[in-house]
């Protein structure tokens, strides 16, 4: 079992981000807004491209291995990546709901998807990924307290 809930490192995030510049009301109005619409957009294309590449990785992998290419551990750790993209899109889209009637089951579901986004820039060594993962970590402490 895990040894922290899934509020306790919500709360340990916001306790990194509760330091930060506030932003302008209208500015989290306008946040609030778009959450949604970026969660089912990114959620589809996220799906969208990552099923049919993991069954391209699952029918080459095979034959790379006869044509005898080394690059089997490569294939494995592509398929995990493009799963990691896969659970992270499959978040997104389940926050959809609630992020549109501004639920905090629906935030959460942002925040872990945007937290395995996070966990995939820093296995890639991803310093860009990571720069915007933190900075729609920003965004979503910003606008927590909007949802119920």
């Amino acid at each position: 079992m895990s040894k922290y809930s899934s509020n306790q490192i919500i709360t340990v995030f916001e306790k990194w981000y509760k330091k930060a510049p506030k932003l302008d009301n209208n500015v989290k109005n306008l946040i609030i807004n778009y959450i949604p619409w970026v969660a089912i957009i990114f959620g589809l294309i996220g799906v969208i491209l990552s099923v049919p590449e993991l069954g391209v990785i699952t029918i080459v992998s095979p034959f790379a291995a006869i044509g005898g290419i080394n690059g089997i551990s490569w294939f494995g750790l592509h398929f995990i990546l493009t799963l990691i993209i896969l659970i992270a899109s499959v978040l997104l889209l389940a926050a959809y709901p609630g992020t549109k009637a501004r639920k905090i089951n629906g935030w959460k579901l942002f925040f872990w998807s945007e937290f395995v986004q996070a966990f995939y820039s820093l296995i890639t060594l991803s310093l860009l990924g990571l720069i915007i993962a933190g900075f729609i970590f920003y965004l979503l402490f910003q606008v927590k307290s909007h949802y119920s």
